[in-house]
């Protein structure tokens, strides 16, 4: 009777090994083994972060100065946004903008402005900056263009500027831009303080109240909105990010090769996210993700959301913190888009147009801001040159963050997972760690 049982196991343990991918079955070298087993020892020995409290101010400044460290952001980086308007697409409730911007030397942008046709001069018009996430044609992405229509529909401006290479702007580089690592910049630093400089030039606007800017993001404008809310909580009111808020360390242990605006040097071990989201009370903010996103566990989802709850409830400003899980996946639909949009009118006191009303209007959709790219437009890796003074010679991340703290194969640093090269995905564990 033993030994059947054991020839059972035997049988279903085979089984199961042979259902394994054949790169683990097959080719998974023992060299590559110890390095995963010494990265998950790496990140298991930062597993304990310093007790720093956003409600406590010493603290709030220390988690600033660790996100604007490992950003790579300095005050004196900061651009001055100048703008030229080239057209405007009029619609019946709402006329759009097309600006072209130059941010740093030669660094040229574009965005939609977004203005109701009804509203009140007096008190000034309250405004959503609207962060892209990666979305096919940036500021065009369907549902961000819906969700700017809906809010200048319902009487509240909004600016949405395409990022460093996205939409029209995708000339300059941004999924793989090793060099900006090497120059001692990082890709969503740069993204920052370039959006930082919008919202400078949204508040130096006649038309709008100060008082009420909100920034508003999904997936990729979730995180930027994340660290705006700890970098320069200041110059804004309001803040919604959805398809975003989980931990650094989930980010940062994917074994795939991350879009180079998600990797930020040196941040684990320091701070998590809910701490960075944390130094923005006691302003309202409003977090939100899909019950079934592909990218983020909605586990962790409520669990950073209760961290920022306790941090808001110890601000003595719980009415000012709001969470909500929808039906759906990563992407905003229509019923996340009418849920954040009640949310903004709520906040600047005003009312949202009926939603049948303006699914059935008819919109013309605003046209890109250039006829043509800038012959002398830098791309990302000469913008980093420029801004740091720094010469570019890396060609991929691993040169500038080199997995090789121990022994292993050249070959084996070139394999391939699934989603992306061992080498890769080293450098990037290295980056977060700091390595």
């Amino acid at each position: 009777m033993k030994k059947n049982i054991v020839i059972l196991f035997l049988l279903i343990a085979g089984w199961g090994y042979a259902q394994k991918p054949a790169y683990l079955a097959s080719k998974f070298t023992n060299g590559l083994r110890d390095f995963f087993v010494y990265y998950d020892s790496c990140f298991e020995a930062r597993h304990h972060l310093p007790g720093l409290f956003p409600w406590l101010e010493k603290d709030r400044v220390e988690i600033k100065e660790i996100v604007r460290k490992s950003l790579a952001i300095k005050e004196e980086w900061i651009p001055v946004i100048k703008t030229r308007i080239n057209g405007v697409t009029r619609n019946r409730d709402f006329i759009v903008q097309h600006l072209q911007s130059v941010s740093w030397n030669n660094c040229y942008g574009a965005a939609h402005l977004y203005i109701p046709s009804n509203n009140d001069a007096d008190k000034g018009l309250p405004v959503v900056l609207l962060a892209c996430g990666h979305g096919n044609n940036g500021k065009l992405y369907p549902a961000y263009r819906k969700m700017a229509e809906y809010l200048a529909s319902s009487g509240i401006a909004v600016l949405v500027p395409d990022n460093i290479g996205q939409g029209e702007r995708h000339f300059m580089g941004h999924y793989s831009a090793p060099g900006v690592f090497e120059c001692g910049l990082t890709v969503q630093g740069l993204i920052v303080m370039e959006t930082i400089g919008w919202l400078n030039w949204i508040r130096k606007q006649k038309k709008i109240n100060i008082e009420k800017i909100a920034v508003c993001g999904n997936s990729g404008g979730g995180a930027l909105g994340l660290f705006l809310a700890s970098v320069v909580p200041e110059k804004f009111s309001v803040l919604i990010s959805s398809g975003y808020p989980s931990t650094f360390e989930y980010v940062a242990r994917k074994e795939k090769r991350h879009c180079h605006c998600n990797i930020v040097p040196g941040i684990i071990g320091k701070v998590e996210m809910w701490q960075v989201l944390g130094c923005f009370a006691p302003k309202p903010m409003y977090l939100l993700q899909g019950k079934s996103d592909e990218f983020f566990p909605v586990d962790i989802f409520y669990r950073v959301c209760r961290q920022v709850g306790d941090v808001y409830h110890e601000s003595k400003v719980s009415v000012n913190f709001k969470a909500d899980v929808f039906n759906g996946t990563h992407d905003w639909d229509d019923t996340r888009i009418l849920g954040i949009a009640q949310y903004l009118c709520r906040q600047f006191d005003t009312f949202c147009k009926q939603w049948d009303e303006f699914m059935g209007s008819t919109r013309l959709i605003a046209s890109d801001c250039y006829d043509k790219w800038p012959i002398n437009a830098l791309d990302i890796n000469k913008l980093a040159e420029q801004i740091s003074g720094n010469k570019i010679k890396a060609n991929k991340l691993r040169d500038v963050f080199p997995p090789f703290h121990i022994p292993i194969e050249k070959s084996e640093v070139n394999y391939r997972l699934p989603r992306g090269d061992c080498g890769e995905i080293f450098a990037q564990f290295n980056a977060f760690l700091g390595l």
